[in-house]
């Protein structure tokens, strides 16, 4: 069986392709390109398809988008994933599910699908910084969303008179900077590993579910990854997409 998966975020349209429910390739496009001149050209490469799923979070526009260019080379079935109160042993803690992004409910559905015999801290570290807490029995306890690492740097720059936005390649150090750069730099990794650092604390015995693009670069860094409870997931979203389809289904069948 051959699928597709897409995860429309805020910065980056992720694509990964599976054979028989394992990974085989993925890639992204940039929200900046022309989603109606890539997409073509894509999907014409991937070749025959049995089903499509798509986790998005940058507006039934661009899921539009992804649909017509689906529809138009394929006749599969199209799965849009939408946030449930209740679905693979996760319970949200939102009266109304719908107003959870459903890229967190996806993590979070992956995440508690691990099994592993304590509670989680699921973290992605994206264009925001969202935090979930699930207990043991996947319950949401409840999150916090703050902006990315990159986000900070650049909100910061663009509402100062004298601080230019300045790329640091020094990415993992958290002494006090000695310069512009590097006090921006390093600043906005001590705050996202401070918040990090402190939900972990206040649940003790919890494992970190870490993905998004700054994952890499943060996962050394908490407090608790000497221990051996940190887990770097890259696909954590498309995981849980995995859950989702294979739930939807379930129901269906039901």
């Amino acid at each position: 069986m051959r699928t597709l998966q897409f995860d429309a975020g805020n910065t980056r349209l992720k694509w990964l392709l599976r054979e028989n429910g394992q990974p085989a390739s993925s890639g992204f496009f940039c929200n900046t390109e022309d989603w109606d001149t890539v997409l073509p050209g894509f999907l014409d490469t991937v070749g025959r398809l049995d089903q499509v799923s798509v986790s998005i979070v940058s507006g039934n526009e661009r899921f539009e988008q992804i649909k017509k260019h689906v529809l138009a080379t394929q006749t599969v079935p199209l799965y849009k994933a939408a946030a449930k109160k209740v679905s693979a042993g996760v319970t949200l803690s939102y009266d109304e599910p719908e107003k959870l992004g459903v890229d967190r409910w996806l993590a979070m559905l992956a995440a508690h699908a691990t099994k592993t015999q304590d509670s989680k801290v699921v973290v992605d570290c994206g264009t925001a910084i969202t935090i979930d807490v699930l207990d043991k029995t996947g319950l949401h306890l409840g999150g916090y969303i703050v902006p990315g690492i990159s986000l900070m740097k650049k909100t910061l720059a663009s509402n100062t008179g004298k601080l230019k936005y300045i790329e640091s390649t020094d990415n993992n150090d958290l002494t006090l900077g000695r310069n512009m750069v590097d006090c921006i730099q390093h600043g906005a990794l001590a705050m996202s590993l401070a918040l990090i650092d402190r939900v972990v604390a206040q649940y003790p015995g919890s494992r970190v579910i870490l993905s998004g693009g700054d994952g890499g670069q943060l996962e050394p860094l908490i407090d608790v990854y000497k221990e051996g409870r940190v887990s770097l997931m890259p696909d954590l979203i498309m995981d849980g997409l995995e859950i989702a389809v294979r739930e939807e289904r379930k129901g269906c069948a039901g």
